[in-house]
């Protein structure tokens, strides 16, 4: 009968600690998906922003002054990048 009583005791200090860290990684688990449904949330904030920025009257005002900046710092790359938009706006 002493025999049986440290093997409860060991399989019982076992089983704790097993409990132990499951629950440790749980909590990990928990942290971590805060953390991404946090990242996703400034995310959407932030989409949303630039979308609402983009399409003010302002911006859509200002685009041929942007374009100017570009093509006096970089001609080509700025008609390339120009040219590439308007083949996007004609396919969509």
């Amino acid at each position: 009968m002493n025999e049986e009583a440290p093997g409860a005791e060991q399989r019982a200090a076992r089983a704790e600690e097993a409990l132990r860290e499951a629950l440790e990684e749980r909590n990990r688990l928990w942290q971590e998906l805060q953390e991404r449904r946090s990242a996703e949330q400034d995310l959407a904030y932030w989409r949303s922003r630039a979308e609402s920025i983009e399409g003010s009257r302002w911006w859509r005002l200002g685009a041929p002054l942007r374009l100017a900046k570009r093509v006096f710092a970089d001609p080509a790359t700025a008609f390339s990048d120009a040219a590439g938009a308007l083949r996007e706006r004609r396919r969509g």
